[in-house]
């Protein structure tokens, strides 16, 4: 859920930014009828001219290590990424991609480069199957940059699809499948390079694109 996310994010964040071995406390308190939660840690803290831009997906404090990553980052975004196309978010999945991120489908001969055709991409996914549901399925393995992860989907194609030749009519058939996704994590925590496998072939036939 919202506060599961963004605890995740506050705790990778507190472990990236804090030189080990650093001490991280978590806390909470009742606050006029409230929870108030807090994350302390060991960092070099936010300096009041940078608070505006604290929401801002890609803002780096300038002259801090771009190269820290701590550890469940891999997982935070993998959370998000499921969540976005359970929200039907095109754009919040494209915010997880770096400005110049390649991604390959089996589907599509050629690789989708940079977020603004990927978010072209999801919102030609969504339209094509507008119940689409991903599953994250057992745990990510989050390391060293790398994160690889499976994921189970399932839809309905009651929308055009989005060819490589040009759109092809719905055809109203459900499609499952899993699918095992590898990426690449860049310094800013975006996904540089995503590659999915899964049987193209056999989605193909599950929507009576082929025998």
């Amino acid at each position: 859920d919202a506060l599961d996310r963004i605890l995740v994010n506050l705790i990778g964040n507190a472990a990236k930014y804090s030189d080990p071995p650093a001490e991280i406390r978590i806390s909470a308190e009742p606050a006029d009828g409230r929870v108030r939660v807090a994350v302390h840690d060991q960092g070099p803290g936010l300096d009041p001219p940078h608070h505006a831009q604290v929401f801002e997906r890609v803002f780096r404090v300038p002259g801090q290590t771009a190269a820290r990553r701590g550890p469940g980052v891999g997982v935070a975004i993998v959370r998000q990424y499921v969540e976005s196309i359970k929200q039907k978010d095109h754009s919040a999945f494209a915010a997880l991609f770096s400005a110049d991120a390649v991604l390959h489908d089996p589907f599509f001969p050629e690789p989708t480069k940079g977020r603004d055709a990927l978010q072209s991409m999801c919102e030609g996914i969504l339209r094509a199957f507008p119940d689409m549901a991903w599953k994250q399925v057992g745990d990510p393995i989050d390391a060293a940059g790398r994160v690889a992860f499976v994921v189970s989907v399932e839809g309905t194609n009651d929308g055009p699809l989005a060819m490589p030749a040009g759109d092809v009519p719905a055809t109203g058939k459900a499609i499952a499948y899993e699918a095992a996704v590898f990426w690449k994590i860049d310094s800013d925590g975006l996904i540089a390079e995503e590659r999915s496998y899964f049987d193209a072939t056999g989605v193909a036939v599950q929507l009576g694109l082929t025998g």
